[in-house]
């Protein structure tokens, strides 16, 4: 085995088999995917939760956010804005929204709509753990240095503060899937990251579970031997990992390891 690699592959057991490794219980969410429109790349979540609520027989709630009015107005005078104004862009948003749902799902598909005032990143967010949603979809939206700078990347801030797992699309999302990365610390954090994209697999799809570390380095020989024993624990936490998915029989699992310096492995997948 080199010291930046190591590979292995495993596809998914029998049901008996599979039983053995799972957790006693798995309880299916079954709280509304949360739909985030709104951005640049919008366009392609709606397609997206549609085609999840199929696969996952889960609702969908579609939200919108629009900025609140600031509370200061640098000019001279003072801009007089009707009181009736915000609830007149709340109504068109909503209005926007729901031929955007009609279009994508159809009118009588059943989803939920709403448009609330505020922060994107937070009301997607706080909507999803009110709802117990187990899935927020959005758009990659933009990554320009200045939105970073300025903490304005919506879809980054909401991953920091999700509840549930957030599925970014852009244009080319196109499911099922034959061919997926899930890259994981093998928290429970991560596993339901990776469960996320279990419905988007196609049959004998084939999943790279990839995990990335920087190792110690260091010449002096208790330091090696940490980094040894770190490498030597990973088989048995990538064992642990695949056992609690829940994945399709015949779907292969391959495996392997890569340090800060050997990120070939990705870039191949």
């Amino acid at each position: 085995m080199s010291p930046d690699t190591m590979t292995s592959q495993t596809t998914t057991p029998a049901v008996g088999q599979a039983a053995q490794e799972q957790p006693a219980s798995r309880r299916r969410v079954t709280g509304p995917i949360v739909a985030a429109v709104g951005g640049s790349e919008s366009s392609a979540v709606l397609p997206a939760a549609r085609y999840l609520a199929t696969v996952t027989s889960n609702d969908v709630l579609a939200v919108a956010a629009i900025e609140p009015l600031p509370l200061y107005f640098p000019v001279e005078a003072p801009l007089m804005v009707p009181p009736e104004y915000q609830s007149e862009v709340q109504e068109a948003r909503r209005a926007e929204l729901v031929r955007g749902v009609e279009q994508t799902a159809g009118a009588r598909s059943g989803w939920r709509t709403t448009v609330l005032v505020g922060d994107a990143a937070r009301v997607v967010t706080d909507v999803a753990r009110a709802e117990g949603a187990p899935l927020i979809v959005m758009g990659v939206g933009r990554h320009r240095p200045i939105d970073r700078l300025l903490s304005r990347e919506t879809t980054l801030r909401a991953i920091r503060q999700a509840p549930c797992p957030v599925l970014a699309v852009g244009y080319a999302f196109d499911p099922p899937f034959h061919k997926v990365m899930i890259a994981t610390d093998f928290s429970p954090a991560s596993a339901r990251a990776a469960e996320a994209v279990i419905p988007l697999l196609t049959d004998g799809a084939e999943v790279h579970l990839v995990h990335v570390w920087q190792p110690i380095g260091r010449t002096e020989q208790r330091w090696q031997l940490l980094d040894e024993r770190y490498e030597k624990s990973l088989p048995e936490k990538f064992r642990r990992f695949r056992a609690v998915l829940d994945v399709p029989e015949g779907v292969t699992i391959k495996d392997g390891r890569a340090g800060a310096s050997a990120l070939t492995e990705l870039e191949e997948i």
